[in-house]
């Protein structure tokens, strides 16, 4: 009986202790005051990775294969494209450079576009070689966002906006295509007369505002 009470004494005890110990853990749960986890900061942002070119491209100069156009990822970039040799991609990283090579291509062009700078023009295209929803846009009119420009209308609504869809591209004249609104980011200029898909330069469905020029 002695070793019984015993027994049954040491059983009570650990009860008592394992109760007391929910309670005293309770308790702390209780007086401790409430706190909200700390949001993490979002993830910068990647980097915009451009699209490789069909053909090779010269930047500052200095010639590279389609494939290295990574090497400009997160940079904004400023080709020209002259219709007459639509092969040639030449780019800059400095928009003052660019403004000097445009010059350039629009005094050896002079003479050589078949309309009055007046009725230049362009036709921007939803799909690859002038295919799709089609968009027209006169000299000297610019379009600084092109999100706002429906495409596709008809009897029960619309297929959508301009912005990021454009494939191809028929020019008349001068025009320079751009990647961001309001005629930022990396700019794509046509001279000449004759038509491409953009992916031959690497912005295929990128477009989000231009500019068709005098």
């Amino acid at each position: 009986m002695k070793i019984a009470s015993l027994r049954i004494a040491r059983l009570s005890g650990l009860v008592v202790l394992a109760a007391l110990s929910v309670f005293t853990a309770a308790s702390a749960a209780l007086a401790a005051p409430h706190s909200t986890p700390v949001a993490e900061k979002p993830a910068p942002a990647t980097a915009h990775t451009r699209q490789a070119p069909r053909y090779p491209f010269v930047i500052d100069g200095v010639r590279y294969t389609p494939d290295q156009i990574s090497r400009f990822d997160g940079r904004d970039l400023y080709f020209t494209v002259d219709l007459a040799q639509p092969k040639r991609l030449v780019g800059y990283t400095k928009k003052t450079d660019f403004d000097a090579a445009v010059a350039r291509l629009r005094e050896a062009a002079n003479g050589t576009v078949t309309t009055q700078s007046a009725g230049q023009y362009i036709q921007l295209y939803a799909g690859d070689e002038l295919t799709g929803d089609r968009l027209d846009v006169n000299s000297p009119w610019g379009i600084n966002y092109l999100a706002g420009i429906n495409r596709g209308c008809g009897l029960f609504g619309c297929a959508g906006t301009w912005d990021n869809v454009a494939s191809s591209i028929y020019v008349n004249g001068r025009v320079t295509v751009n990647d961001g609104i309001e005629y930022t980011g990396s700019w794509l200029y046509f001279s000449g007369v004759g038509w491409a898909n953009l992916s031959w330069y690497g912005f295929d469905n990128i477009t989000s505002s231009l500019n068709v020029w005098w």
